[in-house]
């Protein structure tokens, strides 16, 4: 079977072009009578135009030949039918534009009709392009104010493509300029100029200021328009390790970056490692430090290394910086001028590194006089790393340590479909992000899981009322519960709440209550108090056990009943069903989808600085994974139709 292409020469101003696709993709040119050419389009493998030369064996014969052309002057008659792609390409360029790239058009569908069964082709067939671009109206060039140079879903198709391909910017652009498949992606025609790595880049730093989720969100409102028993699969949920590209410092080096960004911020230059340089004069930054100061702080001209040091002359020179450090916060919080708002986060950095490592001692004057390092069991929370990256904390899982961010996500129980990530500070504990994952998919999609699966780290009652209330009752929170630790009298798990909000002790006394609990540690305490009088302890047979031997028989005996306990007793309940151990099951699979995550799209290493750019690699991340699990669902079932935009999901349910 074969196809023609009959290109006349122009008499007009408008092209005339006839083409009848059919499966074909070896060029022949032969001339038509002088009057216009003739490209068969054969079975076989073409060669993309432009881009590489013509094969060296011969095409095998065409079945159907065209017919003899008819006789013109010598002058006029071209060589026999040239079976090469070469031939083809020479006889292109003696079209007009118009014809040429009407031509290369048609030629391009056909290749693309050939290819069925291409990630890119199947894609695109599935996806909707403009729903992507529709909430991207208002990107403008960020240096012109302009607008954007290409179509939006040609930008977005692109950022689609780097994130399927998890490539760099470059390579982005080269596959761009190189491969057929990724143009016809993106919605570009074989000659149309393509975006560079710069116009990528500007692209994403919107999206990432702007909306740094909507390409994960519209991905998955797609798929589940296109699947929608998804919706009411389960879910499995899991953090692990984002290294930060900044390289933790050691503390001396953390002070002085510290204190050289205080001091650009208040107006001085960049304090290099001299006392001669001072602060200019008139600026907030005059006279906070003497020469001696800057000496202790920032070092001689000429200092050895501190790879050369042993850890007491470490030590030595690390104190004295402290304590000038100290005196520099001090005297910056004792200036009348207010700060800016720069100067004022550059402060309370400095301020909680110190803070945070070391017991200052101030003299009689008020002035610190002595910094002493504390022990690694009382240093402070959130502890800071590295002045280049300050979101970056420590996260330390079981016996490992990794400085950057705990990256938390929540994958299909079935389909391990990524639904939702989070970055926050490596600090931060493991389940702190599963109730806001929660809470962000039911606004964003009006999706509420019917089970959750997570570890330990969230098996408290605190995690349960959280997850409980993030999605309106709707979603279990499937966990093993952590231990406590039960001494020889009752805990509050071995009284008994009724529904009527009353309190029963193990003796079947009712409590008098319930009372407000008042506040531990400046905030309210979020439970209720019970008392039980004297007289109905008295006599009673587990006294001892209840109120111990130091305790008098005239007190009252209080019960503080947390709210979190009732959840944590249904989730006991649970806990002992063979349902619980089902899904139980379930939970390594989340395993797989982080280590593909890890190995295949670059999810352990974060490629900027800052929280914000840490939580868009991870939305990257999961965007082309997800990609790649939709051709996996496509390759499960028929493959499917092209399909309208969907719908914006409704918003949340009351509640």
């Amino acid at each position: 079977m074969t196809s023609i292409a009959t290109v006349a020469p122009s008499v007009t101003s408008a092209p005339r072009v006839s083409f009848t696709p059919a499966p074909g993709t070896q060029v022949v040119a032969t001339a038509t009578g002088g009057i216009g050419i003739q490209l068969t389009v054969a079975r076989g493998p073409l060669s993309p135009l432009g881009r590489q030369n013509a094969p060296r064996a011969a095409p095998p014969p065409d079945p159907f030949p065209a017919p003899p052309a008819t006789p013109s002057p010598p002058t006029a008659t071209p060589t026999a039918a040239a079976p090469s792609v070469t031939a083809a390409r020479r006889l292109l360029a003696q079209l007009a534009t118009g014809e040429r790239a009407a031509l290369e058009q048609l030629l391009e569908a056909e290749w693309i009709a050939l290819h069925p069964d291409h990630p890119l082709v199947r894609l695109r067939a599935t996806l909707d392009l403009r729903a992507f671009a529709a909430a991207c109206e208002a990107y403008r060039h960020p240096d012109q104010g302009c607008a954007a140079t290409y179509a939006l879903e040609t930008l977005l198709a692109a950022c689609l493509l780097r994130a399927f391909y998890h490539e760099s910017f470059r390579a982005a652009e080269q596959r761009l300029l190189s491969d057929r498949f990724a143009r016809w992606f993106c919605a570009r025609a074989p000659r149309d100029p393509t975006p560079d790595h710069s116009t990528l880049h500007r692209c994403e730093q919107w999206l990432q200021t702007n909306l740094p989720r909507h390409l994960h969100d519209e991905l998955l409102r797609q798929i589940d328009t296109l699947r929608p028993a998804l919706r009411a699969e389960g879910q499995l949920g899991d953090t692990f390790a984002l290294r930060a590209r900044a390289a933790a410092q050691p503390l001396l080096t953390l002070i002085r970056a510290l204190a050289r960004q205080l001091l650009a911020a208040l107006g001085a230059t960049d304090p290099p490692a001299t006392t001669a340089t001072q602060p200019a004069a008139g600026t907030a930054a005059a006279g906070l430090l003497d020469a001696a100061q800057r000496v202790a702080l920032f070092g001689a001209a000429k200092e050895r290394g501190m790879w050369r040091l042993s850890a007491a002359e470490r030590a030595a020179r690390l104190t004295p910086a402290a304590v000038a450090a100290a005196q520099l916060v001090a005297r910056v919080q004792a200036q009348a001028v207010p700060l800016t708002p720069e100067a004022q986060v550059v402060w309370t950095r400095l301020a909680k590194v110190l803070t945070d490592e070391f017991t200052l001692t101030c003299d009689a004057a008020g002035q610190v006089a002595s910094a002493a390092r504390r022990p690694e069991g009382a240093r402070g929370s959130y502890r800071l790393g590295s002045a280049v990256d300050p979101d970056a904390t420590w996260r330390v899982h079981d016996e490992q340590a990794d400085f950057g961010y705990n990256a938390g996500l929540l994958v299909g129980a079935d389909s391990a479909l990524v639904r939702a990530v989070r970055a926050d500070t490596g600090a931060t504990p493991d389940a702190q992000g599963l109730a806001p994952m929660l809470a962000d998919q039911r606004a964003q999609h009006a999706l509420a899981p019917p089970f959750v699966v997570y570890d330990r780290a969230a098996g408290d009652g605190a995690r349960l009322a959280q997850v409980a209330a993030a999605t309106n009752g709707q979603t279990r929170l499937v966990v093993q519960l952590r231990a406590y630790q039960q001494g020889p009298r009752f805990a509050p798990s071995d009284f008994t709440p009724l529904p009527d909000g009353r309190l029963h002790c193990p003796n079947g006394q009712i409590a008098r209550g319930p009372y407000a609990a008042g506040k531990a540690g400046g905030h309210a305490k979020r439970g209720r108090t019970y008392y039980f009088t004297a007289s109905q302890c008295h006599a009673c047979p587990l006294l001892e056990r209840c109120r111990g031997t130091a305790a008098e028989p005239t007190n009252r005996r209080t019960v503080f009943i947390s709210d979190f306990l009732l959840p944590r007793l249904a989730a006991l309940a649970f806990s002992r069903t063979p349902e619980f151990a089902e899904l139980m099951a379930l939970r390594p699979r989340v395993e797989r989808v982080i280590s593909c995550l890890v190995l295949h799209h670059a999810a352990r290493d974060c490629p900027s600085y800052g929280l914000a750019a840490a939580a868009f690699h991870l939305v990257r991340c999961a965007v082309g994974y997800n990609l790649r699990q939709l051709l996996r669902l496509l390759h499960r079932g028929a493959r499917p139709t092209p399909r309208p935009p969907p719908q914006p999901p409704p918003g949340p349910p009351d509640g």
